[in-house]
């Protein structure tokens, strides 16, 4: 994975999540299409995001 723009399949593993995960999060951003596309630096800001929540 040297693109920092993932398919839908792709982005779901990078995150080690099912698509159907993926696909149900509307607070991770996309390119809407077929596939969706997203990029590597959102899904990395997401995760921590969600990290910090998860430990206040």
């Amino acid at each position: 994975m040297n693109s920092p723009y993932l398919t839908t399949n792709e982005a779901a593993e990078y995150m080690r999540k099912s698509t159907s995960w993926l696909m149900r999060r509307r607070d991770i951003p996309y390119l809407a299409g077929k596939p969706h596309t997203y990029h590597r630096r959102d899904l990395d800001n997401w995760f921590e995001q969600s990290k910090r929540q998860m430990f206040r």
